[in-house]
């Protein structure tokens, strides 16, 4: 995110989901399920194995 100047509004509105759940995601506090990981390996251009590090 901080690489793309990325807000977590602004990806909770490209991905469809809520900013509570971006915000949550961010800090570690949730993980997400593996539909939205896949998203955003492809949200991101990277693998999941990428994304998970």
């Amino acid at each position: 995110m901080e690489k793309r100047n990325l807000t977590r509004y602004r990806l909770s509105q490209d991905l469809e989901i809520s900013p509570q759940t971006a915000c949550n995601w961010a800090d570690g506090k949730n993980l997400p399920d593996t539909q939205s990981i896949l998203k955003l390996s492809e949200y991101f251009g990277v693998t999941v194995e990428q994304l998970m590090k």
